[in-house]
């Protein structure tokens, strides 16, 4: 049987955690990063689980001239930690060279390096700090956030020699507006440059600069298939798709006698939803809209460039799209567009669990994408 040990109290007192979890309260709380206080080490979680909505690429109503791609993703990273939120990454240390160049440009989310993806959050202080060896001094740190790969700078610190360095920083809503994602540069120099560096032992926090720890825990949870949208519990691994795919431009488009094109054999909706009002599912080039009966005077009103679910008409989907009258010019014009649409009967994959306990002090868990939310036993 396992116990805790409260040392706190003046007697060391010892009780069986299943036993400590029946009576103590609950928390929840839900973010990129989830950052909570724990009096008690080894204490499981009561629940940990990872949303993933469906995300499209840009902004507005999809249309033929603003196509919005769906993203998918293959897997997910799990990490569950304390102080340091930069998971170990097996680039690290990292040793190269250069001739010439300007900086070392370390962006998170870049697959040849593996470095590990960091969602930063508006308005909140991080610490930043490595090991560094460097034969050509003295050199800079830049670093910034973009989307997968550099490109703003947030803060830059000069005149720096080898040792352990540090950067603090706190994004704003402007240093935020190409992504998210933490990217640094260094060594960085204001000319062209040849150096040879080694950074290792990288550690992220959120406030202040404090003693290097080793990152605590992950796991990778790999779906085996491109997934865009359900939620995963991490605890169990048990992954629910709750949105399905289908490629409209290999489907069989029809024309019928209003104008409308139409495609059949696609049992995709969930029921429950009202006529006239748009069902779960989005287009990359058509906006979703509400499928009327003709006694509401025609089936899309009138709306152009849209898209709907054949209300009472079975499996069909039907497109409305004056830019083209014949078939095969619509058909190629959805050639590789996706409608994703959420599930009747949800998916169930079972990837496998991942054990986490809490530590006592500072505790971090977040994911690669999508919002954590857990609950965590308090005193």
């Amino acid at each position: 049987m396992r116990y805790y040990r409260n040392y706190g109290a003046k007697n060391i007192n010892l009780a069986p955690i299943d036993d400590l979890v029946k009576v103590l309260p609950t928390q929840e709380q839900t973010g990129k990063i989830v950052t909570f206080d724990s009096p008690f080490a080894g204490l499981p979680l009561k629940s940990c689980k990872v949303n993933i909505p469906v995300t499209q690429e840009g902004t507005g109503d999809p249309s033929p001239d603003n196509v919005r791609n769906f993203v998918g993703i293959d897997s997910l990273d799990f990490s569950a930690t304390d102080r340091n939120i930069f998971p170990t990454s097996s680039v690290f240390p990292y040793t190269n060279s250069f001739n010439n160049v300007y900086y070392c440009d370390f962006a998170t989310g870049i697959e040849s390096r593996k470095i590990p993806t960091i969602h930063l959050k508006e308005g909140v202080e991080y610490t930043l700090s490595f090991d560094i060896t460097v034969d050509n001094e003295p050199f800079n740190i830049s670093v910034g956030a973009g989307s997968g790969a550099f490109s703003r700078d947030m803060k830059t610190v000069t005149g720096l020699s080898s040792g352990r360095r540090s950067i603090t920083f706190t994004p704003t809503a402007s240093d935020l507006q190409r992504g998210d994602i933490l990217a640094f540069r260094c060594p960085r120099y204001g000319s062209a440059q040849s150096f040879v560096f080694t950074i290792d032992n990288v550690q992220l926090e959120i406030g202040g600069l404090t003693d290097y720890q080793p990152f605590g825990d992950n796991k990778l949870f790999d779906f085996g298939q491109t997934i865009y949208a359900g939620e995963l519990d991490v605890l169990t691994g048990i992954f629910t798709a709750t949105h399905g795919v289908v490629d409209l431009g290999a489907r069989i488009w029809y024309r019928n006698n209003d104008g409308y094109f139409f495609c059949e054999g696609i049992p995709i909706i969930k029921t429950g939803y009202a006529n006239y009002t748009p069902a779960p599912m989005m287009c990359e080039n058509l906006k979703t809209v509400a499928f009327y009966i003709s006694s509401k005077g025609g089936y899309f009103e009138g709306q152009d460039k849209a898209i709907a679910y054949g209300y009472n008409s079975g499996d069909r989907i039907y497109a409305h799209n004056t830019d083209y009258t014949n078939v095969s010019d619509f058909t190629n014009s959805m050639n590789g567009i996706k409608l994703v649409y959420e599930l009747a009967t949800p998916e169930v994959i079972n990837l496998g669990g991942m054990e986490i306990s809490t530590l006592q002090g500072e505790n971090n868990l977040f994911a690669s994408t999508g919002e954590t939310t857990v609950q965590y036993f308090k005193k």
